[in-house]
């Protein structure tokens, strides 16, 4: 799946979301090579911020990314933010489906992993939420209750 917004294009393979930004300001800041792929198995969230009268973007978290804690102009600035017009929401929301059934699908525990590895894992990647501030508190203690049972 390829979603192309202005000169940006977003784009959905097997296992990588990729972010291609074009521009004179993108190769300023990104270099000439403007790509930035994100294997699924890496995200840990997605935010989304639909089009109306302002563009909306959206954003891709994973363990190691820098927090994200703004707006709109932020996300300009983001690598691993992708802008889009109001015309593009649905394109976009389903775009965000697919990918959360990837990411899923990506988090199944395979059989020659063990268990008490996939656990570590899993502990891992909510305390990284935790720390983008994606879950509260109350959230994480949840989830990790859930995990431990």
């Amino acid at each position: 799946m390829k979603i192309e917004s202005v000169k940006d294009e977003l784009e959905l393979t097997d296992d990588s979301v990729i972010i291609r930004k074009r521009g004179v300001a993108n190769t300023l800041a990104a270099g000439l090579n403007g790509d930035r792929a994100i294997p699924i198995s890496t995200i840990t969230a997605i935010q989304l911020k639909l089009g109306g009268w302002m563009p909306g973007y959206i954003l891709f978290s994973y363990a190691g990314s820098k927090p994200f804690n703004g707006g709109l102009i932020d996300a300009t600035q983001d690598p691993d933010a992708f802008i889009f017009n109001k015309a593009l929401n649905g394109e976009i929301q389903s775009f965000k489906e697919k990918v959360e059934l990837a990411m899923r699908a990506s988090k199944q525990p395979n059989s020659s992993g063990s268990a008490s590895q996939s656990l570590s894992d899993e502990l891992r990647k909510l305390v990284a939420l935790k720390d983008e501030g994606a879950l509260t508190q109350d959230e994480f203690t949840a989830a990790k209750k859930r995990l431990l049972v």
